[in-house]
């Protein structure tokens, strides 16, 4: 899930080869290493080092958040402090993001910074307090998340809202987001009809059908992501045809990641290939730097879901060399999504496979 707001798009430290055999963190372009680690490492370990380098990484806050939402998932005990500390980073996005984190972890010793933004803090980390709250059995503020979706002047807030109550569901939430489908902000929009489609509605299911075959550039990639992350394999024919003959390469990534969710490793071939995408032609506002960045993470992201470990030595290369600290965030959360793929993982519903 995915993120300095959490206004959902298709989601560190830059790590290089160095003397000595050592791999480290470096500042984009100035070559300089930050908390080295040893080439030799088990890869498993280097990738859980680059997450908590990450996490530090000063010079850009969607690094930090990043790192936060993969440490969620693999970091364990030992990642626990990093979470609780990143309360605290001068982002008010990688804040939210430690508090989902913590709270999706049912963290009880981060309780008392979790009231304390709630008392002093900005509306979203009002929010993520709230959902942390929430989740560690204190529900005595969740009924203000209705008033931040509906009413807060700040649009990162009311979209962190959608999302906290995508998450939390409940009595009423999908009549809430319901009022919300009339925000002013697309953005915000696109977070109310995600957490409406998690929550079960058919409306936003279908919007979100229709989009995947028919929407336009971003919208189209966000529904084929979305429906995938309902699990539920009604959903796979659409997947494999998107895949087949999607226009954009982003959203035949999104397709394949979708079925790798379902067990469907068909998408494989084409997001290997697509690590090594490039483009020079910007597109409007958005440009081929940016373009090619975002389609490496995505093919990341699939490799990660379809859990194939013969995409290790692609996904290692890319965490130890590329050059955007994002992407290598990307590679190495994939890299232990493969390592770490488990019977105990959310089983897609429909049937058997």
């Amino acid at each position: 899930m995915q993120r300095a707001t959490h206004i959902r798009q298709l989601s560190v430290c830059t790590v290089a080869l160095g003397l000595g055999g050592l791999v480290g963190c470096v500042e984009p372009g100035t070559g300089m290493q930050i908390a080295p680690a040893k080439a030799g490492a088990p890869i498993e370990q280097r990738a859980v080092d680059c997450l908590t380098r990450g996490i530090r990484y000063e010079y850009l806050p969607e690094v930090r958040s990043h790192a936060i939402e993969a440490l969620q998932v693999h970091g364990g005990k030992q990642a626990l402090p990093w979470l609780r500390n990143a309360l605290n980073d001068e982002s008010p996005g990688v804040r939210f993001a430690a508090e989902m984190a913590l709270g999706t972890r049912r963290d009880d010793v981060s309780k008392p910074a979790m009231q304390k933004l709630l008392q002093t803090g900005t509306s979203s980390d009002r929010i993520g307090a709230i959902f942390a709250l929430h989740r560690l059995g204190d529900t005595t503020h969740t009924g203000e998340l209705a008033r931040y979706l509906l009413e807060d002047h700040d649009v990162t807030a009311r979209g962190n809202a959608a999302l906290v109550l995508g998450r939390l569901g409940g009595e009423g939430s999908l009549r809430m987001l319901a009022l919300a489908l009339g925000d002013s902000n697309p953005a915000i929009r696109v977070n109310v009809l995600e957490a409406m489609a998690l929550q079960g509605s058919d409306y936003a299911i279908d919007v979100l059908r229709n989009n995947a075959y028919g929407g336009i550039g971003a919208e189209e990639v966000f529904a084929i992501n979305t429906l995938g992350m309902l699990r539920d394999r009604k959903f796979a024919e659409l997947f494999r045809q998107r895949l087949e003959s999607a226009l954009h390469p982003e959203s035949k990534l999104a397709a394949a990641r979708s079925l790798g969710l379902l067990g469907d490793r068909r998408g494989y071939d084409f997001a290997v290939e697509s690590l090594s995408y490039r483009t020079t032609e910007s597109i409007e506002q958005d440009s081929a730097a940016n373009r090619t960045r975002r389609v490496h993470e995505m093919a990341a992201q699939a490799l990660g879901a379809i859990g194939d470990r013969n995409a290790l030595p692609q996904l290692e290369g890319m965490m130890n060399h590329a050059d955007d600290p994002r992407t290598q965030i990307a590679a190495a959360k994939a890299i232990l999504d493969i390592l770490r793929r488990s019977p105990g993982s959310p089983r897609p519903r429909g049937g058997q496979r």
